[in-house]
């Protein structure tokens, strides 16, 4: 096999995996006189199928695939975890002075890829990304297990907080928490797969099922005032993008974490033609754009969620956002 094969398999495979937010793999190419060898691991049975997609289209037969896949080591029962918390910082390393890359809040639920002392590797199962989750944050189960719970009715915290009443104690869940539930009476009741049962007031949610996309044209305004937390996903502390995503996972829309993949993923709009819900994007940062030429953002200048008039900038702050303006989005 020739040198520029060789790249020119190693290049193809880099691209489809692509971003290593959301693809975790560790691979050694290794040339040999009559073809190559592929070793390592990668996070999912996706991304191993990725990879041989990239050889059969390239119609490679003299290479050898040696690749695990992190997902299928880890043990039946620890499968997927779910977070038990108020909310669960996904780390950059096993470390909780490491940086935070991304929350996730109550209820949601990551796919287990590797153990580290005290924090487990996962892959979120809503924005896909990976990091380090505080073991003492999750329980887990089976993937059957986990098929099993999900089967029931789902409901969603429309409240800025709801108080979550368990039999030994009792928390407030942010906006926007979704988990299986059943409806008795002045509550619904969550069990869990561990036998633990909690109860939500029902003024305080809905049937996931039940919320309108239009509803993203006012939900917004519960953030307000909510502190920038960077890698925050929750109205305890946020940051831009996880505001966006937020925002649009309420009203049952999938958008990519960061602003440069939910600008990605976006697709572009004429400022002349702007609605409320469209974005805004900027370098490194992303806004939600609610009418009558303004956004409202989660940013440093204010410290919080906060409301900027981007058409016609008033401000040094507000001129500067024009000035860096890349974009406009608009999420389908």
């Amino acid at each position: 096999m020739k040198d520029e094969d060789v790249y020119s398999i190693i290049k193809k495979i880099k691209s489809t995996l692509k971003d290593r937010r959301t693809c975790k793999y560790a691979l050694n190419f290794e040339k040999k006189h009559v073809g190559l060898r592929i070793v390592g691991k990668v996070d999912t049975k996706e991304s191993y199928e990725k990879i041989e997609k990239v050889l059969f289209s390239l119609g490679e037969k003299n290479v050898e695939l040696s690749v695990g896949i992190m997902e299928e080591e880890v043990e039946d029962s620890h499968k997927i975890a779910v977070v038990k918390s108020v909310t669960c910082d996904m780390k950059s390393s096993p470390d909780f002075r490491s940086l935070n890359v991304h929350q996730l809040v109550f209820g949601e639920s990551a796919k287990v890829l590797d153990f580290s002392k005290d924090y487990v590797l996962a892959k979120d199962m809503r924005t896909g990304f990976i990091g380090w989750l505080r073991y003492s944050n999750l329980f887990f189960m089976s993937e059957k297990a986990f098929q099993e719970w999900k089967k029931g009715t789902f409901v969603t915290i429309k409240k800025r907080f709801s108080l979550a009443e368990f039999s030994n104690e009792n928390f407030y869940l942010p906006f926007g928490v979704k988990i299986p539930a059943v409806e008795k009476e002045l509550h619904w009741i969550c069990e869990f797969p561990n036998g633990v049962k909690m109860k939500l007031k029902k003024e305080d949610v809905i049937p996931s099922s039940e919320i309108k996309k239009e509803e993203i044209r006012k939900i917004w305004k519960i953030f307000l005032g909510t502190p920038y937390l960077w890698g925050g996903t929750s109205v305890y502390g946020i940051d831009c993008s996880g505001y966006v995503g937020r925002l649009y996972d309420y009203v049952g829309v999938n958008i990519p974490r960061d602003s440069d993949q939910q600008q990605e993923f976006a697709n572009n709009v004429k400022e002349s033609e702007l609605k409320v819900g469209d974005l805004a994007f900027f370098p490194g940062h992303v806004a939600f754009y609610i009418g009558n030429g303004k956004i409202v953002h989660a940013n440093l200048y204010h410290g919080m969620v906060g409301i900027s008039d981007l058409l016609e900038p008033k401000t040094v702050y507000e001129i500067g956002l024009r000035e860096h303006l890349i974009a406009f989005g608009r999420v389908l």
